[in-house]
Formats: structure tokens, sequence, C-alpha cells
């Protein structure tokens, strides 16, 4: 029975460790590739007018309050395996700088946990989105905890 209860015990420390190590170390490669990809693109010569595909890289989001090294791509797409990523926009919301709400998810606990202080912003911090074209500068006017299914604050 000691035994037993060991392993389960080991077993249980490797899934922990996995979730909050090795989830972290996945997203840090995504974001490299999808970084570099980004500013790949941005570099380039060719202008598109055509909405970026589901998975890849839209913009950066940087928060100032949370430090200089702070910032990750922001993915098109907000299923699992986009959000495992790093934060994803939320199709059908609006793009930076549009008339609407443009709408970002991410993780807290795992994957990089790239929104895991956003409790820590107060009313006036900036939210930083860099696009190809420009910057455009968010600030927070409020903070509401809302249920997973609240798609109601998705709407302009």
């Amino acid at each position: 029975m000691g035994e037993l209860t060991i392993t389960a015990g080991l077993v249980f420390t490797l899934f922990v460790a996995y979730g909050l190590w090795g989830t972290g170390r996945y997203t840090q490669g995504e974001q490299d590739r999808l970084g570099d990809e980004l500013l790949t693109t941005w570099r380039s010569d060719k202008v598109t007018t055509e909405r970026v595909k589901l998975g890849k890289g839209l913009a950066m989001i940087r928060i100032p309050r949370f430090g200089d090294d702070w910032k990750f791509v922001v993915i098109e797409g907000v299923d699992p395996g986009d959000l495992r990523k790093g934060p994803g926009h939320y199709p059908g919301t609006a793009l930076p700088g549009e008339v609407g709400n443009f709408v970002v998810s991410g993780h807290r606990t795992t994957y990089s946990a790239p929104f895991n202080r956003l409790g820590e912003l107060d009313r006036g911090d900036e939210i930083l989105i860099d696009t190809r074209e420009q910057q455009f500068v968010y600030k927070v006017t409020d903070r509401k905890i809302v249920k997973p299914a609240a798609t109601e604050v998705t709407a302009p």
C-alpha cells in the first residue's frame, strides 16, 4: 500500500510540474516561432488585405506595467489549440483600431499564463497592441470578472 501511495504521489507531482512548466515551454517555443513569422511578414514589401488565418500571428500585445520583457504574439483564434500558443483574438470581433471591442483571450495558469497578472492592472494602465501599420494604445477603464459563457462582453 505504501508503494502505491508513493507512486500515485509521484505521478501527481509530475502532472502538476508539466502543467506549470512543460506547457510554458511549449508556449514559449510557439511564441518564438510566431514572433519570427510575424516580424518577417511585417518587414516584407508585400501588403495584403486578407484576414490573418486562424492560428497565425495577428499582433503583439505589451503591458508596460508588467515590465519591458512582457510581450506576447496575439494569435488569430481562440480554440484550445490556439490558446496553447498564446493569447488569441476572438474571430468576428473588431481588429486593433477598429470600432468595437478587440477581444483577446488567454490562459491565467498554464501555457505561459499570459494573463495571470491582469488583476494587477489599475484604471489608466496602458495595453499596447502593435500591428504592421501602427501601435494602438488601449487604457484600462474597468475590471470585471465574468463567467466563461458571458459572451455579451464581446459585443460592440
